[in-house]
C-alpha cells in the first residue's frame, strides 16, 4: 500500500499541475509573442528527444544538490512527459475557440475574470478533462521516467516490477487488476463528466416569440448570444431539447426542413468561394439584377427629359 500511497497523489499533482500550465499556456499563445516560436519547440522537445531532456534533468538535480524523490525529481520528470501533450490538445481547442462569446460577454458587461470564469472556462471544460485524462493515466502507469529519479521510493509500476523479479506470488495479479482497474475507472469518470457537461449547455433559454403572418422580424444582438441557433432551431437545423415552435398553428419540432415550408440561407464566402458554379450563378443574378436597375434608371430619366421638354 506503500507504492499506491505514492502513486495516486503523484498522479493527482502531476495532472492538476498539467491541466494549470496547459491552460496558461494555450491563453499565452492565443497572440504571437518574441520567441514563441523557440518556446513552443522546446515544450515538445520531450517527444522529440526524451532522454536528453530527463538527462538534463537530472544532471541539474545533482548539480544543485537537490534530493531526488518521488513529489521532487520523479515529478518534474513525469511533467516533462504529460506537459507536451497537454499543450498540445490545449492549442487545438483554441485553434477552434472563437473570440466572439468573449466579445458577447464584455459587451453585456461582464468584467474580464467574469468572462474567463463564466465564459471561457465552461466552454474549454471538456478539453481540459482529456487534458486532466492525459496527466493522470500517463503519471500513473509511467515506469521508465520514475525508475530513474524516485531513487528507494518506488510507485506502483515499479513496485510490480520488482516483485517480479523475485518469487511469483498472487498479490502481483492483485496489483496489476487494480492498476489496470484504476485508469479505466478515471476514464469512465471523464467521459461521464463530458457527458453531463454537454447535457447542461444552454445555448437559448426563456424565449417566448411571436410573429404575425405578413411581417418581419428582425433580430439583433452581440455575437454569440444565440441569434443564428435560434433562427436553426425554426429552419429544422438545430433540435431544441424543450418548447414548441409553431408554424400555421402546428409544432414543427421533429419535422425535417423540407417539411416545415422554411428556407434558410446563411452567408459564407469560403461555400462560394469552393464553389465556381455556385459564384457563377450568384454573379449572373447580381448581373441581371444590376442590368434591371439600370434599365429602369434610364426609362426614368428618359421620362425625366421628355417631362422636362
Amino acid at each position: 500500500m506503500g507504492a499506491l500511497s505514492r502513486s495516486i497523489p503523484l498522479a493527482i499533482i502531476v495532472m492538476a499541475t498539467t491541466v494549470l500550465i496547459s491552460l496558461a499556456g494555450g491563453l499565452a499563445f492565443r497572440g504571437r509573442f518574441p520567441g514563441s516560436g523557440v518556446l513552443f519547440y522546446l515544450v515538445i522537445a520531450s517527444l522529440v528527444a526524451p532522454g536528453y531532456v530527463l538527462s538534463i534533468g537530472g544532471l541539474m538535480f545533482q548539480l544543485l544538490g537537490l534530493e531526488t524523490n518521488w513529489y521532487t525529481s520523479a515529478l518534474c520528470a513525469q511533467l516533462s512527459w504529460t506537459l507536451p501533450f497537454g499543450l498540445l490538445i490545449m492549442f487545438a481547442i483554441f485553434g477552434r475557440f472563437s473570440r466572439s462569446y468573449e466579445e458577447a460577454s464584455r459587451d453585456l458587461g461582464a468584467s474580464q475574470m467574469q468572462t474567463m470564469w463564466l465564459v471561457v472556462i465552461p466552454i474549454l471544460l471538456p478539453g481540459m478533462i482529456a487534458v486532466a485524462l492525459f496527466g493522470f493515466t500517463l503519471s500513473y502507469d509511467e515506469f521508465a521516467r520514475t525508475l530513474q529519479t524516485t531513487e528507494s521510493t518506488n510507485t506502483m509500476p515499479i513496485e510490480i516490477w520488482s516483485m517480479m523479479q523475485n518469487v511469483t506470488s498472487p498479490s502481483i495479479y492483485a496489483l496489476g487488476t487494480l492498476t489496470s482497474a484504476l485508469p479505466f475507472l478515471v476514464i469512465g469518470v471523464s467521459l461521464g463528466s463530458v457527458a453531463l457537461i454537454q447535457r447542461h449547455r444552454v445555448a437559448v433559454d426563456g424565449i417566448n416569440l411571436r410573429i404575425a403572418s405578413g411581417t418581419y422580424c428582425c433580430l439583433l444582438g452581440p455575437s454569440g448570444c444565440g441569434k443564428t441557433t435560434m433562427l436553426r432551431m425554426i429552419a429544422g437545423h438545430e433540435s431544441p431539447t424543450g418548447g414548441e415552435i409553431l408554424i400555421d398553428g402546428g409544432n414543427v419540432v421533429g419535422q425535417s426542413p423540407r417539411h416545415r415550408g422554411t428556407a434558410m440561407m446563411q452567408r459564407c464566402r469560403k461555400l462560394i468561394q469552393a464553389h465556381p458554379q455556385l459564384r457563377l450563378r450568384i454573379a449572373g443574378r447580381l448581373a441581371d439584377k444590376r442590368a434591371c436597375i439600370a434599365g429602369l434608371r434610364g426609362r426614368g430619366n428618359a421620362r425625366g427629359r421628355r417631362s422636362g421638354s
